[in-house]
């Protein structure tokens, strides 16, 4: 493994990538598969394949995999390719996967692993199959998508994303797990927090919740002390609250056709109670949509 330690842009490529790299505000450009760069710098950049290209054979894609990183330095940024592992321990440190997708608007990046361990740091975990864990205070794990897991164990953290994904953890107090259209399982740890789930999905929280919104068909786990033991309370969508639902009317004489949807908002209580706390109605035209 070499060093280098005197120029404020790298380009790394070859049969060689891999480097122990010290200078702050260093922008090193990662071509090939197989790196490993440790980086203790401040303020650095690393791209692993920048950009993707198409493939007659294979469609869209982005070069790169197996590579490994680890930076120490505040205010990082690392943006890794398929099947990767990245570790970033520094203040306000981010780890991203770049936004490229197919033409189906499926991510081209999947199978890496994320690690954070600074507070205010950001994980953009746009990648299928994948893991994002973020162990500071005021951390993002966010944009995750199909089968992947964001975990959070410090104060004030969220995860959150507006696709699909497989599971999220919360440890820390006043934190949030935000999912609306996740068909995912959801664990919170802390106290004082929120969690918004979608259809099918599973919530098991420790302790009482501030704020939550659950789809159809989920189930809400919620735990409580009774003043001698721990107890925990379940609720079914549809039997024992409303959720979040929707349904289409159409109008007879227009052929007008409505979605309507209703936003339920509810907390629980210090003895597992269920309690509705606010309600949101809206609707949209959906009338180009056919029989």
């Amino acid at each position: 493994m070499s060093t280098v330690t005197t120029n404020k842009a790298l380009v790394l490529s070859g049969e060689s990538k891999n480097a122990i790299l010290t200078l702050d505000e260093q922008l090193v450009h990662c071509i090939g598969e197989n790196a490993q760069i440790i980086h203790t710098g401040k303020n650095i950049k690393i791209y692993d394949n920048e950009g993707s290209e198409d493939d007659e054979e294979n469609g869209t894609i982005k070069h790169g995999k197996n590579s490994l990183f680890i930076t120490s330095g505040e205010e990082s940024f690392v943006e890794a390719s398929s099947q990767s592992v990245t570790f970033s321990s520094g203040q306000r440190a981010t780890i991203s996967h770049g936004y490229d997708s197919d033409e189906n608007g499926t991510p081209l990046v999947k199978n890496t692993i994320a690690i954070t361990t600074g507070d205010e740091a950001i994980i953009y975990g746009n990648a299928e199959n994948s893991i994002g864990i973020s162990t500071g205070d005021n951390t993002w794990v966010q944009d995750l998508t199909e089968g992947s897991i964001g975990i959070a164990t410090g104060n004030n953290a969220n995860v959150v994303s507006e696709s699909n994904f497989k599971a999220a953890a919360i440890f820390g107090d006043h934190s949030e797990i935000s999912g609306m259209d996740a068909s995912c399982s959801a664990f919170v740890g802390g106290q004082n927090c929120s969690v918004n789930i979608g259809e099918n999905g599973l919530l098991l929280s420790e302790f009482p919740l501030n704020a939550l919104t659950a789809g159809a068909n989920s189930v809400i786990v919620v735990g409580w002390h009774d003043g001698e033991r721990k107890r925990f309370s379940t609720y079914y969508q549809g039997t024992d609250f409303e959720g979040d639902v929707y349904w289409v009317t159409k109008d007879p004489e227009t052929g007008k056709k409505t979605q309507h949807y209703r936003n339920n908002t509810y907390k629980t209580t210090e003895l597992g109670e269920l309690v509705l706390t606010g309600t949101q109605e809206s609707e949209k035209d959906i009338s180009w949509q056919k029989d």
